[in-house]
């Protein structure tokens, strides 16, 4: 059924086309601005509450702070998706159909994080806790950036975009987000380590979305970063 806007501009709900706005660029811009500044109070956020639950707790081991520092993403995602899991990517999707995109994406990424690390002196992950790094920081995290974040970026971008290009920019300034986040790890850990970090964390974010947008689910996305998170380990 042919519906027109207010400027008289035909549009088909059925086919997801929504013609493109004037305030499209700007538009555009005000949404990675938002994106890269919820991304970095999360960061934040995150790192203050793993100070003090495990201040808190007392915990000295790997697999205690890991699962302490994952526990505030992983509830925070979960709140929010419980609402609608599907429309967050709760859901397999078409993540079987899609698995050769899925497989060649893992492994295209896990050469490039073993090259990078190659070339570093030191990697403070390097023997890191596997149950941590493998299972609860992939799913927390993905949770949040390719779960939540990724959903509302696509859901602002539709307004004013394609269907296409709504769901190429929601892959580009949900990845880029995701990789400027790691940057709160300056305080952590050597600085040119984390400017790779980002670097990398800005490849697998944009990968990682393009197996949210392709597949309609975040669990490719999760097995994508326990890949990557396994090499680092091993490295």
């Amino acid at each position: 059924m042919e519906k027109r806007d207010g400027a008289g501009l035909a549009m088909t709900r059925q086919s997801g086309i929504i013609p493109r706005r004037q305030n499209a660029v700007p538009a555009t811009i005000g949404v990675l601005i938002g994106a890269v500044g919820v991304s970095a109070a999360f960061a934040w956020s995150n790192t203050r509450y793993a100070e003090w639950i495990t201040t808190v707790a007392g915990t000295e081991s790997q697999l205690g702070e890991g699962l302490l520092f994952s526990a505030f993403p992983l509830a925070l995602g979960l709140s929010i998706a419980v609402w609608r899991p599907p429309v967050f990517g709760l859901q397999l999707g078409e993540s079987l159909l899609r698995w050769r995109v899925v497989m060649s994406t893992t492994v295209a990424l896990c050469a490039v994080a073993a090259v990078a690390l190659a070339r570093m002196q030191s990697n403070p992950f390097s023997g890191a806790d596997l149950v941590v790094q493998a299972l609860a920081v992939p799913v927390s995290e993905e949770l949040v950036f390719r779960g939540v974040l990724f959903t509302l970026v696509l859901s602002s971008l539709s307004r004013v975009h394609t269907a296409h290009n709504a769901t190429v920019l929601a892959v580009l300034i949900s990845g880029v987000a995701f990789g400027l986040a790691h940057l709160n790890n300056l305080n952590s850990y050597d600085s040119m380590f984390v400017f790779l970090q980002t670097a990398n964390a800005t490849v697998l974010g944009i990968a990682a979305g393009h197996l949210r947008a392709v597949t309609h689910s975040v669990y490719p996305a999760i097995v994508l970063h326990a890949a990557v998170n396994l090499v680092a380990v091993a490295m």
